[in-house]
């Protein structure tokens, strides 16, 4: 993908697109560049509010970013002139690429403004100010060439979003437990997840066509495919709200996810396509537990015709649709 004079982009669809100029490399006016040229993606969709929090928090960071690539998935302008030339590049699609199409373009940009790593964040992440500055020892010093992350934790700074396990493979309990050393991983989320422009030339970028609902999942265990081992850095924080579950009792406490249908539709074909991809030896065992678990939040929620359809949908296109060959996003959101 290459960029004109004129802000778009040729060799994909066209984007328009409002420029800013690229921030020079921390340390070039003394002569001392940074071993790493580290860009922030954030990607959004209608939430000019949130996502100024996020990006508010990347130019906070004691470690600034070399340069800060939005990717505004809606058809408004939301974030013209907001900010000042040379803090944020912004890219307006003009359509809802979705979390992975926007990620996947934001990746390419900053790839051609001579990244050498990328952390991708989603709008309603807040990173610490301290995030980048460990996320660069951390890619340098202690696990050069893997793909890294912060542990991601509610607002009270204790209660884990997703678990990080123990060697034993139980979770730890609260963020207070959790050790000073990269932990591995099988996958981290859009928040703060960091590759390498090696890794990224290697596996690809963001799948667009899982448009979201997984598709952070899918790609660390495409980039482990490649050869790359995926780490929390556990002293490293990142807030995000708490997750939006329905509680039900059946056998003892249960959670189910929340969410549109088409929202649904997404994250269990999405699923179900990753345990085809990467689960081959336990599929039918995953497959048994995701499908149960929509099911049961179907049940739960309002429309329960048309979330029931669209999941079936889902199982359908699933086992249908080749994985590994683009799939078509049909399904609308509401």
């Amino acid at each position: 993908m290459t960029t004109t004079s004129e802000g778009t982009v040729t060799g994909t669809s066209p984007l328009n697109r409002d420029v800013r100029p690229e921030r020079s490399p921390q340390g070039e006016a003394t002569g001392q560049p940074r071993p790493t040229r580290l860009y922030a993606v954030v990607a959004t969709y209608r939430r000019p509010s949130i996502a100024r929090e996020a990006i508010d928090a990347l130019l906070r960071q004691t470690r600034p970013p070399d340069g800060i690539v939005l990717v505004e998935n809606s058809p408004d302008w939301d974030f013209r002139g907001i900010y000042d030339a040379g803090e944020v590049e912004v890219i307006h699609t003009g359509w809802n690429a979705g979390a992975a199409g926007g990620f996947g373009i934001g990746t390419q940009v900053a790839l051609e403004r001579g990244a050498t790593h990328v952390v991708l964040v989603d709008d309603d992440c807040i990173l610490r100010e301290d995030t980048l500055a460990g996320i660069e020892h951390a890619v340098t010093e202690q696990v050069p060439g893997a793909v890294v992350g912060p542990a991601i934790v509610t607002d009270d700074g204790e209660s884990l979003v997703w678990n990080i396990y123990r060697p034993n493979g139980k979770p730890y309990a609260r963020a207070s437990e959790l050790p000073d050393y990269p932990v591995p991983t099988r996958d981290l989320a859009f928040h703060g997840l960091t590759a390498s422009a090696e890794a990224i030339r290697a596996a690809g970028g963001p799948r667009s066509d899982l448009f979201f609902g997984g598709p952070d999942v899918e790609y660390c265990l495409r980039l482990a495919d490649h050869g790359y081992q995926v780490f929390y850095l556990p002293h490293l924080r990142a807030t995000h709200h708490a997750a939006n579950y329905r509680r039900f009792w059946f056998l003892g406490s249960r959670r189910v996810p929340a969410g549109s249908p088409g929202h649904r539709y997404y994250v269990l074909r999405n699923r179900l396509l990753m345990w085809r991809m990467y689960r081959r030896d336990s599929v039918l065992d995953g497959i048994a537990k995701v499908v149960a678990r929509e099911v049961v939040g179907a049940l739960l929620a309002g429309d329960r015709v048309e979330r029931l359809r669209l999941l079936g949908r889902a199982v359908r296109d699933a086992a249908s649709g080749d994985p590994r060959r683009k799939m078509t996003n049909a399904v609308p959101l509401r």
